[in-house]
């Protein structure tokens, strides 16, 4: 897949409102940095509207799409791979711009962009996916173990209190469900705190297993998605210095 640069603060307002932007624009995950520093990356909301200053999540991987034998093999050089996926359907291209990983056997280590794919059937034998980049190490047939992995900026939600997967940034205005958007993922914005914890400022922060959608004083096992510029107070939006 061709690589782009980074757009400019001229290109694009990450502040607007998002107002029905139903239409995707340019790629998921691109990067816009503003002259200040601040970094977004474009982005879809998922099935439920987003709260201005929350913490988001990426969606949480498919089971019964993740570590699945290849149904046939794969040459080097290939731009589609198979795999026999579980008991979950998935729609035409939902893992566009997504990603295969090989997890286990030939081909182990790699990871491949996806570029298209039909709707795949409950329990399909052999649902194929089209690559933007060659196979590397030929896959084996019914050995080879692959993962289908959303784009981490596709259908973002709100941070819940128990992570199904890593923290994707944080809403910068209200967006309606299904709407594209740029989310803040880099340098100074607002942040909601925990409602029973508020952490100190210069202290590192992650996301709450209290209150969906805040932060708190890190957490190893959860890992810093930044740190606070200002002390937090509890239940209320304050400033944070984001590094995602």
């Amino acid at each position: 897949m061709p690589l782009s640069p980074p757009a400019s603060a001229f290109d694009f307002d990450p502040l607007s409102s998002s107002g029905g932007i139903t239409v995707k624009g340019m790629n998921l995950g691109t990067i816009a940095v503003g002259v200040d520093g601040r970094r977004w990356k474009y982005a879809s909301a998922g099935t439920v509207d987003l709260v201005a200053g929350n913490l988001l999540q990426q969606a949480a991987p498919v089971g019964n799409h993740l570590n699945r034998v290849a149904g046939d093999a794969a040459a080097i050089g290939a731009l589609a791979a198979t795999l026999d996926i579980g008991a979950t359907t998935a729609a035409a291209n939902d893992y566009a711009e997504g990603y295969l990983v090989i997890n286990d056997a030939a081909g182990e280590g790699h990871s491949y962009l996806i570029r298209s794919h039909p709707a795949f059937a409950s329990s399909e034998a052999s649902a194929r996916v089209e690559l933007f980049e060659p196979i590397k190490v030929a896959l084996t047939a019914d050995t080879s173990e692959g993962s289908l992995i959303w784009n981490p900026c596709k259908n973002l939600i709100q941070m819940p209190t128990t992570a199904t997967a890593p923290p994707a940034g944080v809403a910068p205005f209200a967006v309606d469900d299904a709407d594209f958007f740029w989310v803040l993922v880099h340098g100074v914005g607002s942040v909601l705190v925990e409602a029973t914890a508020a952490p100190a400022a210069g202290v590192a922060i992650s996301s709450s297993v209290v209150t969906a959608g805040a932060v708190v004083a890190a957490a190893l096992a959860r890992g810093p998605i930044g740190y606070m510029i200002q002390a937090g107070v509890t239940g209320e939006n304050n400033v944070a210095f984001l590094l995602l």
